[in-house]
């Protein structure tokens, strides 16, 4: 099971860092070629759809074995969750426009730092 796992978190972390850039590219040459329209907010949806299921996946089967970052990433998932509730809803989308590429950022760089460290998982 621990070998699987490390394979795992080796295809997530360089799946992260290759598709984050990826992405971010193809959508920018898509909004040179026609306009930002909705293309910006596709891009939003696949990068965080991607980190956000890697996240469930790493919090799953890593069990109680959690490194700080998640545990925190988890409280900021949870308080952005919370935040686009009604009443709270056009102050969350405002929130999330902003912090979800800072997010997903930070998402890929410890990503590929846990896979580095990978005496942290065994």
């Amino acid at each position: 099971m621990r070998k699987q796992f490390g394979l795992f978190k080796q295809v997530d972390a360089y799946l992260q860092v290759i598709a984050l850039p990826s992405i971010i590219a193809i959508v920018a040459m898509l909004i040179a070629k026609d306009g930002l329209g909705e293309k910006l907010f596709y891009t939003y949806f696949i990068a965080g759809g991607v980190q956000l299921l890697s996240f469930f996946i790493n919090w799953f089967w890593g069990g109680l074995n959690q490194s700080k970052f998640r545990k925190r990433y988890a409280i900021t998932l949870l308080v952005l969750l919370v935040s686009i509730i009604p009443p709270f809803t056009f102050l969350g989308a405002s929130i999330l426009l902003f912090i979800s590429p800072v997010l997903a950022i930070l998402y890929a760089y410890y990503n590929f730092q846990e896979y580095k460290d990978q005496a942290f998982f065994y």
